[in-house]
């Protein structure tokens, strides 16, 4: 399931590579606790795929900015502005 997170994140970025996220909402996609979804996307940072911009907060009624940062597992997809 982590790879479709990965793949989901892909799907949502900008021209720019960025998109809004929140750890609850992929814990609703995913069938996750708030918390799992949070540490998944934490591993998805620490594997360099995704970078917070901004951090958001659920007190704060934000989600977190993330920039996908390209990859080799990217290449020939389309850009994002294609999808």
């Amino acid at each position: 399931r982590m790879k479709r997170l990965a793949a989901f994140c892909y799907c949502l970025r900008n021209a720019e590579g960025r998109f809004y996220l929140s750890c609850r909402k992929v814990g609703t996609l995913f069938d996750l606790h708030h918390q799992d979804a949070h540490l998944w996307l934490k591993a998805l940072e620490d594997m360099g795929l995704l970078w917070a911009v901004q951090r958001g907060s659920h007190k704060s009624n934000k989600a977190t900015e993330y920039q996908y940062i390209s990859t080799d597992t990217t290449a020939g997809l389309p850009p994002a502005k294609d999808l």
